[in-house]
């Protein structure tokens, strides 16, 4: 396996892929170790608090055949093989409907290979979050923007994207704030007058969430 290859799931908002890219986009590291990504999965729970990250017992793992990449998932973050639950496969430049993290998302997926740094998931929108997610302490500290040297994935939200977990209420609504740091407003509708909205700050800077796995969560 060439070292800097990654594959980034695009979002869109229609089943061709195409328009402006918006949403929630993902972009996964693959390696020669063929390495266990706790904390997230098809069914996994879409979370913002740090303390709640990798709470969740499941994970996946990421492959590439040519230009298709396979995934596993999991129902043990240490991804045992006994544990498996589901493979899906996608091949470079289609758009499937994907879901992670309990949440379906129209995607493109774009296997890229790179030297250093992966390059973004998408120019058409500014990001509201950028989730990392790596293995070492050193790396999330030093890095301002994911590395390629310890990173396992990142997630981006784009600015002012609005979510809904599971098609249910509170929606969840997705902002840089003038100060740089991401915002999230819960069931905010000025339109239907709902102007009593909560709305916190949302943003850190390389915890350890569980099991020497470091994150962090910025514009």
């Amino acid at each position: 396996m060439v070292e800097g290859v990654f594959i980034n799931f695009v979002p869109y908002n229609n089943s061709k892929c195409t328009g402006e890219s918006i949403g929630i986009g993902y972009s996964f590291q693959l390696d020669q170790s063929q390495q266990c990504i706790p904390g997230i999965s098809e069914s996994s729970q879409f979370t913002f608090n740090q303390s709640q990250t990798l709470t969740q017992d499941v994970g996946m793992t990421v492959n590439l055949f040519g230009l298709i990449a396979s995934i596993d998932y999991y129902s043990s973050s240490t991804c045992s093989p006994q544990s498996k639950v589901n493979s899906t496969a996608y091949k470079h430049n289609g758009c499937y409907l994907i879901q992670l993290q309990s949440i379906q998302q129209w995607s493109q997926i774009i296997i890229i290979e790179s030297n250093d740094n992966p390059l973004p998931i998408s120019t058409d929108s500014p990001y509201a979050l950028v989730y990392s997610q790596y293995t070492s302490e050193q790396s999330c500290q030093q890095s301002s923007s994911p590395s390629s040297s310890s990173y396992q994935y990142y997630y981006t939200i784009s600015n002012n994207s609005t979510i809904e977990i599971d098609q249910q209420p509170p929606s969840l609504l997705f902002t840089c704030s003038t100060n740089q740091q991401p915002t999230l407003s819960i069931d905010c509708n000025v339109q239907e007058g709902q102007e009593d909205c909560k709305t916190l700050d949302i943003g850190y800077q390389c915890i350890n969430n569980n099991n020497n796995i470091y994150s962090s969560q910025q514009c």
